[in-house]
């Protein structure tokens, strides 16, 4: 067993419950760092928290996705994914920044109250504080560390926008 393997799992599950504190709230989930870093594993293992959610988890990185081009086309695959869903519903985009137009199409998703939703990207313009405010400051921004072994979100923000240069990892 890796020495730090016990310190691992505890810093995933804290980071785990900092989300969880969001689960089905109106804020979109924004888990923001450096590539290869954790941000696909903190994704799927929320997603195991979230038991008798529908969940559409659209991952950039995969051919399967690649249909997905535009806001628009983003917009449409959720639409039709959760159509007539009695369930609670659940959208979780990886590597989100591969969309064109990705920010209106979650924020009309977020205004529409059908889908909670988290989303993962790593590119730091994308996710600039400026950007928060263009999805009307409804956006927790977990940051990710920067150490290779162990990368995952520290905290979360609220509501409001974050700080000037938070997002910028």
């Amino acid at each position: 067993m890796h020495p730090h393997s016990s310190s691992i799992v505890h810093t995933r599950n804290t980071y785990i419950k900092r989300l969880e504190q969001f689960a089905f709230k109106p804020v979109i989930k924004v888990v923001t760092g450096m590539r290869r870093v954790g941000k696909s594993t903190l994704l799927q293992l929320m997603a195991a928290q979230l038991r008798g959610a529908t969940i559409l988890r659209i991952d950039k990185e995969s051919m399967e996705w690649d249909r997905i081009r535009s806001g628009e086309d983003l917009h449409a695959a959720v639409m039709e994914a959760f159509a007539g869903e009695k369930s609670r519903c659940v959208l979780m985009v990886d590597e989100v920044q591969e969309i064109d137009g990705w920010e209106r199409a979650l924020a009309s998703i977020q205004k529409s109250g059908l889908a909670d939703i988290y989303c993962s990207g790593s590119n730091a313009r994308v996710f600039s504080s400026e950007l928060s405010g263009r999805l009307s400051g409804a956006v927790a921004l977990p940051r990710t560390t920067t150490r290779r072994s162990e990368s995952l979100p520290r905290g979360a923000a609220s509501k409001s926008s974050p700080s000037p240069g938070q997002g910028d990892q």
